[in-house]
């Protein structure tokens, strides 16, 4: 269930629920539907809530999505925030002064990045905390996501407190203002590229179900294809998690094992590191194997091991840290002062390499899942083709064709750009 925030002459609410039906909302009654604590996991069964106001911000056109947060409780909920980004054009970020930098929202940022919309990220309750404490958590979290975007991040400071209501303002009137005109600026190109990458999308399923020999056109063929395309869409969600742990994670995972290993024996360090890490990066692929492996159960064996094959190896790049660490004195102690220098020296590469390698391992994720939802869907639209027939399935076929080629005419002009915030 998502909550969409609009211009409006005046303030009106309306929850819309699965079936479609509209219902009145009163500004009172408004949290129990759109707060967890007032519709636990969507008993309501709403589809959207949508909020009307006379708010000058708005009066473009902009339209506020508020979607359930990557760190929800409910799988389906995260899975909704990251399908509903390539839909965006501006995401907001909302991370808590109190709080620090979570993998959810490190995840966030680069699915945003990925779906080629732009990111503002704001520090929360920014009255909550001091003043120095407020900028060690800015410089922070901008250093940490420029590092891992590879891009500037800038991190603004907010709260709703009357107290800073001329620098909430502000970053209104001039930030949120900027970004916004400049994503107007950028939404036809935006949504030439969205347009142009579904049309391939669906000329290749098109293609791919018109060479199938036949099809199971059975509604009970039909409506499992359509599971397996959901279980797909939440499975791809929950490894891109996984790929995200590693790569924040790993690095204390191998260096815990190693301070174990490494009070035995005094072996080649790197080597040692290198092993243990190839070892935890097999697990992770594994278990994204078999989570797939069971998505498309019902494929061609073979075909679907072709699909599964590739995955990135991780490698740990040479380093002139030290090989071997020789300490003498009592176990606790050389124990104690081994993972204090394990730490020092092997921390930050070891990092950066997980860091680097979850990249590929989700590049990897999103090409294999690609593939599957091709195979899976061709299934649907050859299910669909036999009741609409052949002809005009070759029909669309040729007009997509005719789109990518650009002898199309050009789409519809663009609304003004929607904005999705996390946590909001």
């Amino acid at each position: 269930m998502v909550t969409r925030i609009r211009h409006g002459d005046a303030l009106r609410i309306r929850a819309i629920d699965l079936e479609g039906r509209v219902e009145e909302v009163s500004v009172d009654a408004l949290p129990q539907y759109i707060a967890e604590s007032g519709n636990a996991g969507n008993h309501r069964r709403l589809r959207e809530v949508t909020i009307e106001v006379a708010a000058d911000v708005l009066h473009s056109g902009v339209v506020l999505t508020d979607t359930p947060g990557l760190g929800s409780l409910h799988a389906k909920a995260s899975a909704h925030a990251l399908t509903y980004l390539p839909q965006c054009d501006l995401g907001i970020i909302t991370i808590d002064a109190s709080a620090t930098l979570s993998l959810q929202d490190v995840d966030l940022a680069r699915a945003l990045q990925q779906a080629h919309a732009s990111c503002l990220v704001l520090l929360t309750k920014s009255d909550t905390v001091s003043a120095d404490a407020l900028e060690q958590q800015r410089s922070y979290i901008e250093r940490s996501l420029s590092e891992v975007l590879q891009e500037p991040v800038t991190v603004a400071e907010v709260s709703v407190a009357p107290s800073h209501s001329v620098s909430l303002h502000r970053w209104r009137d001039t930030e949120l203002q900027t970004t916004l005109a400049a994503c107007a600026a950028q939404s036809n190109e935006r949504a030439q590229q969205r347009l142009g990458h579904l049309a391939r999308r669906v000329s290749m399923m098109l293609e791919q179900a018109l060479n199938e020999p036949s099809a199971d056109t059975s509604p009970q063929a039909q409506q499992g294809s359509g599971a397996a395309l959901d279980a797909l869409s939440g499975a791809e969600a929950t490894l891109r998690n996984l790929c995200s742990d590693l790569g924040y994670r790993g690095a204390d995972v191998v260096l815990k094992d190693a301070v174990h290993v490494l009070m035995a024996d005094a072996p080649e360090v790197p080597h040692h590191l290198g092993t243990l890490a190839g070892q935890l990066a097999d697990e992770v692929v594994r278990d994204i194997v078999t989570q797939l492996q069971r998505v498309g159960k019902d494929l061609d064996d073979e075909r679907l091991s072709a699909m599964l094959r590739g995955a990135p190896p991780f490698v740990l790049p040479p380093s002139d840290m030290p090989h071997r660490y020789l300490l003498r004195g009592p176990r606790a102690w050389r124990q104690y002062r081994l993972q204090r220098y394990l730490r020092q020296d092997w921390q930050a590469p070891l990092q950066h390499a997980f860091l680097a390698y979850a990249q590929e391992l989700k590049d990897w994720l999103a090409h294999v899942c690609q593939q599957l939802r091709q195979s899976l869907g061709s299934g649907v639209l050859a299910t669909q083709g036999s009741h609409a027939g052949e002809a005009a399935m070759r029909t669309d076929l040729e007009r997509i064709r005719a789109l990518l080629a650009g002898t199309h005419p050009t789409p519809p002009s663009v609304p003004s750009p929607r904005v999705e915030g996390k946590g909001c």
